[in-house]
């Protein structure tokens, strides 16, 4: 009888221990999901520091090629605006210079009364005195012509440094422009980049954050871990104790599952019948369990 009770004892020990194990593994498993998501989510964080950083550089490489832009332009701006301070020092000069011109005939219609003396000269026999009044008068025209021509340079040359003029200003003033449009661009690089770094203080504090939830939840991992692993331990030890116990009183592995058997028969009747189940017929089913795993390992 008390060798019965005895089997019966660690059947229900087993039971219960099988019990604590299945109950054990599902909080483990719930634990080692939230330790991933933990981990998920201190992960997906590290890897938005480390985007922000790219962007960041990203950023600075843009801003720098926008300094260098700038400076060739501030230099292209400073010799334009140099060769616009040249050209009016000159054409202030020749504009001094065309307040002296006279007014004078056409050149053209100079240039055809010249060849119609020439002409005359050339085809003509005249008295010397009237030779020598129209060579005179050939003499006046070629100067009026000549000075009507330096006086045409003058003006040709005020018109081409007026026109110069405006070309060097408008490449000046755009390139004045490029520079405060690179700047404004320069500025807004910057802007960004304090607003992505004020991001990554944010984010460090959410990763610490996560950090430590991953922790928490590292720690309640391993506790259930080791609790149950100790489960796994009394296990081993009521099964070597259960296996002693079969050798001290002789009974074969059959006997014992058939004694099991019955008791699993008196379980189901009571199923059948709708009666309520008691601990110890939860934990007959949990001992039935044990020895077909047994069986199962034994075969392997």
């Amino acid at each position: 009888m008390e060798e019965e009770i005895n089997r019966s004892k660690l059947i229900e020990d087993l039971g219960s221990l099988r019990k604590e194990i299945t109950e054990l593994r599902a909080k483990e498993k719930e634990a080692m999901a939230e330790k991933e998501k933990r981990f998920a989510e201190k992960k997906e964080v590290g890897k938005k520091i480390k985007e922000t950083f790219s962007e960041i550089n990203r950023i600075k490489r843009e801003r720098d090629v926008l300094g260098r832009e700038i400076a060739e332009l501030k230099k292209k701006r400073t010799e334009f605006n140099d060769k616009t301070r040249r050209l009016i020092d000159e054409i202030k000069k020749v504009n001094k210079a065309k307040k002296g011109l006279k007014t004078t005939s056409n050149p053209e219609f100079l240039q055809k009364e010249i060849e119609k003396i020439e002409f005359k000269l050339e085809t003509q026999v005249m008295p010397f005195e009237n030779e020598k009044k129209l060579r005179k008068v050939l003499k006046a025209k070629q100067k009026e012509l000549n000075e009507l021509l330096e006086q045409n340079e003058v003006l040709k040359k005020a018109f081409e440094l007026s026109k110069e003029i405006d070309e060097t200003k408008a490449i000046s003033d755009s390139t004045h422009q490029e520079v405060l449009d690179k700047a404004n661009k320069i500025e807004k690089a910057h802007e960004r980049i304090i607003e992505l770094a004020k991001s990554i203080d944010e984010l460090r504090k959410e990763e610490k954050e996560k950090n430590e939830e991953f922790i928490t939840a590292k720690e309640e991992f391993l506790k259930i871990n080791r609790a149950l692993k100790q489960k796994l331990d009394e296990v081993r030890k009521v099964e070597s104790k259960f296996l002693k116990e079969k050798k001290s009183i002789g009974i074969s592995e059959k006997g014992l599952k058939e004694e099991i058997a019955k008791k699993k028969e008196a379980v189901d009747d009571k199923i059948k019948k709708g009666i309520k189940l008691t601990t110890e017929d939860l934990l007959v089913f949990q001992g039935s369990e044990f020895l077909e795993e047994e069986d199962e390992i034994k075969k392997k």
